[in-house]
């Protein structure tokens, strides 16, 4: 996991809380170097979900509901640092659309290691679309998060409904209508 997913999370906790929560999410998780992360190191993404179940544990949030909240905070972080992309795009489906195709081939020129999940689009009619994600690490509720925020951000309303398609998480489809 890149460090900069980890750092954007500790930026939500300060802001959702303070920064007395983050040191106790730190000094809760024992982490290798004390917890110190950087941007553009690399990083198991078993420290992140430390992280997020230590802080589940301390404010009595789920952690579907912390990844869910992360989602919308760290979207803006990428809409500032992608400005281009995001002005370019005229919708969240054009987002959406693009993930695989576009957004995800150039985050691997950055970040070569990096594990991305997988989106395959699988319908798109008029104001719908269902796609499927994939990822070994179960972030869904993440990608849940980033979703809302991005129809927020292309001023959109509409529904969106998850559902698991196999018992793990690990592969999960979306369905998004807008109204």
């Amino acid at each position: 996991m890149k460090g900069l997913v980890i750092v954007e999370y500790l930026k939500f906790l300060e802001a959702e809380y303070d920064y007395s929560l983050v040191d106790k999410v730190i000094e809760s998780s024992n982490l290798p170097d004390g917890g110190a992360f950087t941007t553009v190191g690399s990083y198991h993404y078993s420290q992140m979900f430390n992280l997020v179940s230590n802080t589940s544990r301390i404010t009595e949030r789920t952690i579907d509901d912390l990844f869910f909240e992360f989602g919308k905070f760290i979207f803006q972080a990428f809409v500032m640092g992608h400005s281009h992309f995001f002005s370019s795009a005229n919708s969240s489906f054009d987002v959406f659309r693009s993930l695989d195709s576009y957004i995800h081939p150039e985050v691997r020129k950055l970040y070569p290691d990096a594990e991305l999940p997988k989106f395959t689009v699988e319908k798109e009619e008029g104001n719908e679309m269902i796609f499927v994600y994939e990822s070994a690490r179960k972030m869904s509720s993440l990608a849940s998060g980033l979703i809302d925020a991005c129809m927020i951000h292309y001023d959109e309303d509409g529904r969106v409904d998850k559902h698991n398609i196999d018992n793990d998480g690990e592969i999960v489809r979306f369905r998004i209508r807008k109204n």
